[in-house]
């Protein structure tokens, strides 16, 4: 069971991680299952990706050892982090320069600055700070009423965001209404890890709505007994 958390993940990542919560798994436990149905595997636990207006741009973590070294079983746990090319501060200035403008911004840049300035030897471990940090936005709870208009609002965003983009991008621009988009799908399925959230048109062009279609990793996702 892998419980390392990829980087930075994809918003996809934290709605299956999200339902798996709701519907009372331990917080290990729903984080190797959002990696399983998600594929994420190797050098995902080290990259990332956002959106520019020209197109995704990917982030990639330095390791000691390079990235070949994590395509070794159990790895992501035990690789330690490397200073070549300035990785932070390269990280750091491209979600500035998408993210600069973005309502949620001068709240949430501070804090991830902090994280990734004071980063820890370990991968695993900038990965655990993450995650908690971002968490801090999300209140998974199962066994209770969603009203229509957070159900509402909820599709409204997840319309307009490309689930395979890092929550970053949702944080940035919606900040705590991320919460929204994964009860939203919490609430609208009873196999909450296949639920398809709606594609963005292109990762370019964020508000433009489109249905778009299910990814295999998360069609054909193994049903959690006991869902909600």
């Amino acid at each position: 069971m892998v419980t390392v958390v990829p980087y930075l993940p994809t918003l996809r990542w934290y709605a299956v991680w999200f339902g798996s919560r709701c519907r009372g798994m331990e917080e290990e436990e729903s984080q190797a299952y959002a990696n399983r149905v998600c594929g994420i595997s190797g050098k995902d636990f080290a990259r990332t990706v956002i959106a520019s207006p020209t197109g995704p741009v990917r982030l990639s973590v330095a390791v000691e050892g390079g990235a070949p070294r994590l395509k070794r079983t159990g790895a992501e746990s035990a690789v330690s982090l490397s200073d070549h090319g300035n990785w932070p501060h390269v990280h750091l200035g491209a979600i500035e320069a998408i993210y600069g403008r973005a309502p949620y911004y001068q709240y949430l840049m501070p804090e991830l600055r902090d994280i990734l300035e004071d980063r820890p030897v370990k991968l695993k471990e900038l990965n655990r700070r993450l995650h908690t940090w971002i968490t801090g936005y999300f209140q998974p709870s199962g066994g209770i009423r969603i009203a229509d208009a957070v159900r509402r609002r909820g599709e409204e965003i997840g319309r307009k965001l490309d689930p395979d983009i890092s929550v970053i991008d949702a944080l940035m621009r919606y900040g705590p209404e991320t919460n929204l988009v994964l009860i939203h799908y919490y609430s609208e399925t009873s196999d909450y890890a296949t639920t398809c959230l709606p594609l963005a048109a292109s990762a370019g062009s964020p508000d433009r709505e489109s249905g778009g279609q299910c990814p295999s990793d998360c069609a054909q996702a193994d049903t959690v007994a006991g869902s909600a």
